[in-house]
């Protein structure tokens, strides 16, 4: 989506979901506060820094604070979370089909196209 992100990830064995959430957070952040820098987009630094609902003593956050995580306990339910974010976009009329979204896994599973993001099976 252009404002946020939807996700489906686990932690293997001793990790902690929470711990790569907030390390995506930081990567990101960084990467993304690195491209807009070296882009000169001075406009949208001074949104960031200014924001007023980022986290107190934090000069550059980009991502919201909250996440709203659901256990996925079974394949149903899986697939339910699969076909709300695949229709997205489509809901949105960024998009006629699903996988035209260029950063969906829909891609993946419509179109059988691995070559912008590779998928894991998440009851592996």
């Amino acid at each position: 989506m252009t404002n946020h992100l939807h996700l489906i990830a686990r932690a293997k064995e001793k990790y902690k979901l929470s711990q790569i959430i907030s390390d995506f957070k930081k990567h990101t952040t960084r990467e993304i506060l690195k491209e807009l820098e070296k882009d000169n987009r001075k406009y949208i630094l001074n949104l960031i820094k200014n924001s007023f609902s980022k986290k107190k003593d934090y000069q550059n956050q980009i991502w919201q604070r909250e996440n709203y995580p659901e256990p996925i306990i079974n394949e149903k339910f899986l697939n339910e979370k699969i076909k709300y974010i695949y229709n997205n976009p489509v809901k949105k009329e960024y998009v006629a089909k699903q996988e035209d979204w260029l950063y969906s896994s829909a891609r993946n599973r419509i179109l059988n196209d691995n070559s912008i993001i590779q998928l894991d099976n998440p009851f592996e």
